[in-house]
Parts: C-alpha cells; structure tokens; sequence
C-alpha cells in the first residue's frame, strides 16, 4: 500500500458572453475533440436546464472488451495521467497496467464464474476502473468536473456472462469518455455563461486548463475562486448514484451527461 499524497483541486470561475460563448464553442469543435449537451427540460435527478459545452479534453479514455486505454493530451493531460496511474495500480478488479508515452494501458479481470446479484455491479469492468480513476477526483464539490461521453451497448457484457457468436475484433470502442480541464455550462432561464476551470495537483505536477480568458469571457477571469479541499489521491468517493455510479463528478452516459442531455453534439478531432 503506497503512502497517501495530499491533492488540492482549485476551481476557478469565469463569466462568458451568453450570446456567444456557446455558439464559438460549436465552432471550435471544428477543430478539437469536445461535446456539447443541450437540455430543455428540468426534472430532479433527471434532467436539469443547464447547456453544458467542452473542448479539447487533457485526457481521453477508451474501451475495448477488457481492454482500457487513457490518452493525455499535451502536458496537462500527461500530469493526470501520473495521478491516475496508482489509482489503477491499487483497484483490485485490474489485473495489470503498463505506462508508456502520453498514455496508459490497462487490463481488467475476468467475470467471477459464479456471483450474487448484489455483486454484479461490482464485477471487474470499464466501471469498477472508472470508479478508481474518479475516487481521485473526489475532494473536488464542482458538479461539472467528471468524465463526459458514451457507452456503447457491449458494455453489458462484462456484466452478464453471454456466449458471444459474432467477433469483436475490429469496429468502435465500447466506451469513449473525455476528462476536459474547462468546462462551460450555460443557464438559459437566467442567460448566463461561466467557465469552469480546474488547476489539479498531480505527482507530476500541476495540471490545469489554459488560464488566458476568451473572447467571449467579460469580467475578471479569477473573480471567484475556491479551492475544492484537500484530499487523499485514493480516497474513495463520496456519493454513490446511478448505476453505481462513483460521485456527481461522473458525468457520463449513454448520451453524455447523466441524463441531463435530450441531445449532444460530439467531435473526436484529433487534438492539436
């Protein structure tokens, strides 16, 4: 068991354009991997009003089979990925992870042949990884910091023992799951835009989004400022939801954020 490293997550909050900080957004995921998810309802735990947009991720996660692998993209991305690589090395549903240039490779577990269904959830998968990876991110109370992007229908093999008949091999990820360091959310009751950026302690060293205020930013950029706490890097998260889903900083479904998109606009541009 390794010593437990002290992490801080630093919030920064920063008003956009209402006018224009969403459609710019669009634009640039012309020339960035990123997501946007537009909802018009509101209904608790369910659906909320908020307009959710980011781009060019640090990190990037993919799935295949038992297979996972995270990418980090640019310095920030690499950071993340020496906080994350303990985190993957201590989760016992994975069987080994191996390190190499920008990203890392891991394998998980096979299915217990025989289990309750009380531990189905908890068998190793893409999921009992993810909540590892996200246990990391806990002392962190900003919603919006998670992994955003989708799930794809064979995940629910890794939870029932099914004969497959036809080969995998080849064809799209399973899962394809974004880590931004910016996030912009958008009330449209109220017209109003704010970033949402994080600066994260890493092994590595700091981690954080690019710190220049856009174009479509008004005001001072570090108007409000909060530091989300201090935690241990592997401890465990908080408030489990969904389908056992780690804390609320898991943002992530079939269509993106859990439940709180009725449509999403994606772009897997290779990063610049």
């Amino acid at each position: 068991m390794g010593t437990e490293t002290p992490m801080s997550i630093q919030v920064t909050l920063s008003d956009a354009d209402y006018e224009r900080a969403f459609h710019d957004l669009c634009r640039e995921l012309d020339r960035h991997p990123g997501m946007i998810f537009r909802s018009g309802t509101e209904t608790p735990g369910r659906y909320s009003r908020w307009d959710i947009g980011l781009r060019a991720p640090a990190v990037e996660l993919r799935s295949k089979g038992r297979s996972l692998r995270l990418l980090g993209h640019g310095e920030a991305g690499e950071r993340l990925l020496s906080l994350f690589l303990p985190a993957l090395q201590r989760e016992p549903t994975v069987a080994r992870v191996e390190a190499g240039a920008g990203e890392l490779r891991a394998e998980l577990h096979p299915m217990a042949a025989s289990f309750s269904e009380e531990e189905r959830s908890r068998q190793p998968s893409l999921f009992t990884a993810l909540r590892a990876l996200l246990a990391t991110l806990s002392s962190c109370e900003d919603p919006y910091l998670g992994f955003y992007g989708a799930f794809g229908y064979d995940l629910v093999f890794q939870f029932e023992p099914i004969e497959l008949r036809h080969s995998r091999q080849g064809g799209p990820d399973d899962c394809v799951l974004y880590l931004p360091l910016e996030v912009l959310v958008v009330d449209r009751r109220k017209e109003s835009a704010r970033w949402h950026r994080y600066r994260i302690d890493t092994p590595a060293g700091v981690a954080a989004a690019d710190e220049g205020p856009r174009a479509t930013e008004g005001g001072d950029p570090d108007a409000d400022v909060r530091l989300a706490g201090v935690a241990a890097a592997d401890e465990g998260p908080r408030r489990p939801q969904g389908v056992d889903a780690p804390t609320p900083v898991a943002k992530v479904a079939a269509a993106g954020v859990t439940g709180e998109a009725t449509s999403a606009v994606t772009s897997d541009q290779t990063p610049q």
